[in-house]
């Protein structure tokens, strides 16, 4: 995320949006960010086992946000976190 942006977290969030182009940030640290974010906000936010469906796994699970990306990684991309982000 360039460190001019006024805020990064609103940084964070056009990265997460897509809005900006993917050499101007860092996947991980936005991936990261998004747990984060879904963490904080989950009640009314994201419909009660929506993550379950999409990725087999509920942000309930794991301890961290690296650990919940960790367990989608290792279902879905043979263990290899950078394709799963």
């Amino acid at each position: 995320i360039p460190a001019r942006q006024v805020s990064q977290r609103s940084a964070y969030m056009l990265a997460v949006c897509d809005d900006i182009g993917s050499a101007a940030y860092d996947k991980t640290s936005v991936a990261l960010t998004l747990v984060e974010e879904l963490r904080a906000a989950r009640r009314g936010y994201v419909p009660e086992g929506a993550l379950q469906a999409r990725f087999g796994h509920d942000l309930s699970e794991g301890s961290s946000a690296e650990d919940f990306i960790q367990l989608i990684a290792d279902d879905r991309c043979a263990g290899d976190m950078t394709r799963a982000e």
